[in-house]
């Protein structure tokens, strides 16, 4: 790469889930938004209300955001974390929209050793448990 040249730092959201060894789309889904290093993105999650946390995963060029900044708490839920992942927990019996604001620090790997972040506004929408999404 030339000197001088523009890096390019990628986030992705990756599906969230309940337990590393479990994933249920139905349970808790984060879109993927992809964004360059400085930029603000949207991103929207999807949660089941069950009394378990939807974590949210950051990248940059393959290694996880080492650390977050909380612009905006949720009105009706938690954050847990201060890198990534960052955990969302619905307050219990919430169901409805919420939404919370979380700058993103990392650094990029290979040769490119650069600092990044990344603002994600995140559009919450909680879901009451039923049985159809407990299966």
């Amino acid at each position: 790469m030339k000197a001088g040249s523009a890096i390019v730092a990628l986030v992705a959201m990756s599906i969230c889930s309940c337990s590393f060894a479990q994933t249920n789309e139905k349970q808790c889904v984060v879109n993927r938004p992809h964004a360059e290093s400085g930029q603000t993105v949207a991103a929207q999650m999807s949660v089941v209300n069950d009394g378990k946390p939807c974590n949210m995963h950051v990248k940059f060029g393959g290694g996880e955001a080492t650390s977050v900044k909380v612009r905006a708490q949720p009105s009706n839920g938690t954050l847990a974390g201060t890198k990534s992942p960052v955990s969302y927990t619905p307050n219990p019996g919430f169901a409805g929209k919420d939404a919370f604001d979380v700058q993103w620090f990392g650094v990029g790997h290979a040769a490119n050793y650069i600092s990044s972040n990344i603002r994600t506004k995140v559009e919450v929408t909680v879901r009451v448990k039923s049985d159809e999404a407990a299966d």
